[in-house]
């Protein structure tokens, strides 16, 4: 198994990725090609001609998560105009002008995250993992999906399993299921003031006159889930303690939160795009090549993998000047756009919504905990797919007050936010999959008895 550290070197990135392509577990015949250098990647990105998703995946093991014909039916595994039909059944719930009314969501989120860690006093410890980077993310996207809140350790336990399909070459075909069975039992459950629930738009979605199969929607859910929820964590998580370890660069923050900010464009400001370049929580995604073609002095056949290497290309000198360095009022930083999938087809289609969710949470966090220092070992999940913390203990001293709502560890009065906010929330549970460096065992799945609807992808797959 791999742990990739966002602060390694470029170089030793792409020494470990080329030992990857002859390491990893998989189908004997075509080569794994490694793609690090930023301009390769975005060549890659933008051509799904030449590099084909659907022809053997996105991940290291074709069958990642189950059957390759089965995950061909996500969006992420189309190319060409089937992708973007697919692509556009959410496209109007990701737009910019869509997004802007969930900045009131977002921030409830954080500071009734941050409340409860501000409880306890003048001095106090949390784990920036656990209490802020988990519950935020998974409780947005959980909202726009139609989620219940005291669910929300449920879709973490669903996330991690995937994580660990992508890592592992494991069947995920079990979640898949038990999530399409669960978000179709609450895709009328609109929590969103201005926004109709995103279950309903997949749930009801026609491509080419036709209605999605069952399998198509089940997947789907699982691609909006994890997309929404697993990387924003990361960058949350992974900036949070670049920022620790560079209390200059954090001192800025406080005093210039400007930096932070994106515009209505959605496009990141100098630290934001610092921290999505220094982060890097994607480690990969794979192409297959449809033709003989040469990339970055390699000679790739058709039917070659070519895996593009994100953490190697966002310290490629080639694209930035003084790639070791962080500096979040690094100018002209376009580097972030490899955080998202490259350019092309691909970018990701929630980066809008994740860039809101990191800014608020970070300017938050740093706004209302003060002296912030590390109080233990910082773990990371073992992941070749994932660059994520499980664990980030620290001690900080109060700088801003829990807020008068707050009547007792977990029990908020409703606060001003577009939509009801619960008195009470459970508190998502810590993202540790089994045999990670942390040592804490993986959330098992218990998924609410509406999700239990029997044998879909054993009818289909023969419980595979």
């Amino acid at each position: 198994m791999v742990n990739l550290p966002g602060e390694l070197e470029a170089d030793r990135v792409r020494t470990l990725a080329i030992a990857v392509q002859v390491c990893h577990p998989g189908e004997v015949g075509a080569a794994r090609l490694p793609a690090t250098r930023g301009a390769d990647i975005l060549r890659v990105s933008e051509d799904p001609v030449t590099f084909s998703s659907a022809k053997g995946g996105i991940f290291l093991s074709p069958e990642a998560l189950g059957p390759l014909d089965v995950m061909r039916q996500m969006s992420i595994f189309k190319d060409g105009a089937e992708h973007d039909r697919h692509r556009g059944i959410v496209a109007k719930s990701f737009l910019p002008r869509t997004m802007l009314v969930l900045d009131d969501v977002i921030r409830e989120a954080v500071n009734k995250a941050l409340d409860e860690v501000l409880v306890g006093g003048p001095d106090g410890e949390c784990d920036l993992v656990r209490d802020i980077a988990m519950p935020v993310p998974v409780t947005v996207i959980g909202k726009m999906l139609g989620a219940r809140e005291e669910d929300a350790p449920q879709l973490q336990a669903w996330t991690e399993e995937i994580e660990q399909g992508m890592t592992n070459g494991e069947s995920a075909v079990s979640t898949f299921e038990a999530m399409g069975g669960y978000f179709l039992a609450n895709m009328n459950n609109d929590l969103i003031r201005g926004m109709e629930c995103l279950a309903k738009s997949i749930g009801q979605a026609e491509v080419d006159g036709h209605k999605l199969s069952e399998v198509e929607i089940a997947t789907y859910f699982g691609m909006l889930l994890y997309a929404g929820n697993e990387p924003t964590r990361s960058v949350i998580s992974a900036g949070l303690l670049a920022l620790i370890e560079h209390p200059d660069q954090m001192e800025l923050l406080r005093t210039q939160p400007a930096l932070l900010k994106p515009g209505k464009s959605g496009h990141p400001p100098a630290a934001l795009g610092e921290i999505l370049r220094w982060t890097a929580p994607v480690v990969y995604f794979a192409r297959t090549a449809t033709q003989n073609v040469s990339l970055g002095g390699q000679q790739i056949r058709a039917g070659d993998r070519v895996v593009m290497w994100y953490p190697a290309a966002t310290r490629d000198p080639d694209m930035i000047a003084d790639p070791d360095v962080f500096d979040v009022t690094r100018a002209g930083n376009e580097v972030y756009t490899l955080c998202y999938g490259g350019a092309g087809p691909h970018h990701c289609q929630g980066w809008f919504l994740a860039n809101r969710m990191v800014w608020l949470t970070m300017q938050e966090t740093v706004k209302r905990l003060g002296d912030i220092e590390l109080a233990g070992e910082v773990t990371r999940v073992r992941s070749t797919f994932a660059n994520s913390l499980t664990s980030l203990p620290v001690r900080f001293r109060p700088a801003v007050p829990p807020r008068p709502a707050l009547a007792q560890p977990g029990h908020y009065a409703p606060v001003a936010s577009p939509e009801p906010v619960p008195a009470a929330a459970a508190r998502p549970t810590s993202h540790a999959p089994k045999g990670d460096a942390s040592g804490t065992p993986r959330a098992a799945s218990s998924a609410p008895k509406e999700a239990q609807k029997p044998g879909l992808f054993k009818r289909l797959f023969g419980g595979k």
